[in-house]
């Protein structure tokens, strides 16, 4: 990472220390640290997720190509893994398989998936990672999704 990127990074946290003061004096209260972790490890949940979004449209230019439920599955469902993936090896703590489902069922209409389905994905996720096979996890999720979609609304 270039310096010129961790400069923009540390303004970027500069700014919302700056923003949070300002807010605090508008309406003269303060958060508890515990609200204040809670916002921040949001943030930074929000942030990694966005990173790998943009790192996989970046690796993968043809996800743009693809049919919109693929897509949206890409662009949620993906993204979400590799944050929560990060996250873990990191040693912090993540999102729940639960919130990803509830996460990707309000973005793919029609979806229906069970936390099993996604858990199960997950670590089939894990697997294609470890292997350095990325690419292939992208390509098959969404149909493998779709077709375990269909099968348990049947």
């Amino acid at each position: 990472m270039s310096e010129e990127i961790e400069d923009v990074i540390y303004d970027t946290l500069s700014i919302i220390v700056d923003a949070y003061k300002e807010l605090s004096s508008i309406m003269k209260s303060k958060l508890s640290d515990r609200i204040i972790l809670e916002v921040m490890s949001e943030v930074a949940r929000i942030s990694i997720n966005e990173l790998a979004r943009q790192l996989i449209l970046s690796a993968y230019p043809e996800v743009d190509d693809l049919p919109e439920k693929e897509y949206l599955i890409i662009d949620t469902l993906v993204p979400a893994f590799l944050e929560k993936y990060v996250l873990e090896k990191l040693g912090y703590s993540s999102r729940s398989i639960s919130e990803i489902m509830d996460e990707l069922v309000s973005v793919v209409e029609g979806l229906r998936v069970n936390e099993d389905v996604i858990k199960s994905m997950y670590d089939k996720f894990i697997k294609y990672v470890r292997k350095g096979k990325l690419r292939e996890f992208i390509f098959n999720a969404p149909k493998d999704l779709l077709k375990e979609g269909k099968e348990s609304s049947n």
